[in-house]
């Protein structure tokens, strides 16, 4: 379990940043509170346990074949997510090239991953998460798998705000395509109700009429064969009655049924439209960050060959001045 202190001050939106030496604990170099599930107006002062959603109340394992520690300088979302994605490495008892040739990652990508140093996709965590439940067959809930992606959405939330948005929308378009599908197996499954209700109530109509005219035939027959004709279509024609009312209920929710059809193939149109542009505007701030991260580069480079200058001019001062 992973301690980390409480700062009612702050956010998870925040970029403050801790140092993590090895892999101790960091309660020494946390600057604002990690707890999910809590608003940060509702948390009081303290300490508040980070808990492996794996294995409540156990320690973080770490793979074997993974000899890197955690990078110093992340976030407490990144630090967090890092150890889980090594913990459920550890538990699936995979290697690190053994995971990544099994399920067609770069090793070098995984290792960053491992190492906090980028954020992986949701389907890392599934991934591994899978991997996991196929080495031990019940061991990953849906609680679980839920509270895996909270770690994974509170990480993208303090550093990459753009892809935290993409995420929740993808999230959401999830849902509602999932919404869909229902609606569309209950209209489904209405309209058969409906159809099999009406066959049924026209066979129920044949009968009356045939025993209207059984009764007609038959009205100079003995009085008991007729009271029982009778006595049969009064049931017959109750149980019509009574089919009718059910028909009638079938429609109406047929019709709902139908219209919570539309509104979820609605919501999942507008749902992707701004998927795509969420997407759109990650692409573009990714090439900017790009960018920046390159002319940075160019700087240090300008900079050290003006420092080496330097050097050289200290260098032939000094040899100059002693032989001098």
């Amino acid at each position: 379990m992973l301690l980390l202190p409480l700062n009612p001050a702050g956010g998870l939106g925040q970029q403050q940043h801790f140092e993590q030496p090895g892999v101790a604990c960091c309660q020494r170099h946390v600057a604002q509170h990690f707890c999910f599930g809590a608003k940060m107006t509702d948390l009081e002062s303290g300490r508040r346990p980070v808990e492996n959603p794996l294995d409540p109340g156990a320690g973080w394992k770490e793979p074997k074949s993974l000899r890197s520690p955690v990078k110093r300088g992340l976030t407490p979302g990144q630090y967090v997510l890092a150890k889980l994605l090594r913990h459920l490495l550890a538990e699936s008892g995979n290697g690190v090239r053994d995971f990544a040739v099994k399920r067609h990652y770069d090793p070098s990508n995984l290792t960053r991953w491992l190492q906090g140093e980028r954020i992986p996709d949701k389907a890392i965590v599934d991934a591994l998460l899978d991997a996991v439940e196929d080495a031990h067959p019940g061991r990953v809930s849906p609680e679980v798998r839920s509270r895996c992606y909270e770690i994974h959405l509170h990480a993208l939330e303090s550093t990459h705000p753009e892809r935290y948005r993409v995420q929740i929308l993808s999230d959401r378009l999830e849902g509602v395509l999932y919404e869909r599908e229902n609606a569309a197996a209950t209209v489904l499954q209405a309209s058969a109700g409906v159809a099999e209700l009406q066959q049924r109530t026209h066979e129920l109509e044949v009968r009356i009429l045939e025993l209207e005219e059984e009764d007609r035939a038959q009205q100079k027959r003995s009085a008991t064969a007729l009271v029982s004709l009778r006595e049969e279509q009064r049931r017959s024609e109750q149980e019509c009655d009574s089919l009718r009312r059910r028909i009638r209920v079938q429609e109406r929710e047929l019709e709902d049924a139908r219209r919570a059809l539309e509104r979820a193939t609605s919501e999942c149109a507008d749902l992707e439209d701004q998927l795509d542009r969420a997407e759109a505007a990650l692409l573009a701030a990714e090439r900017e960050q790009e960018s920046d991260v390159r002319q940075r580069d160019a700087l240090i480079r300008r900079l050290r060959r003006r420092l080496s200058e330097a050097e050289h001019d200290v260098a032939v001062a000094v040899t100059s001045f002693a032989g001098g």
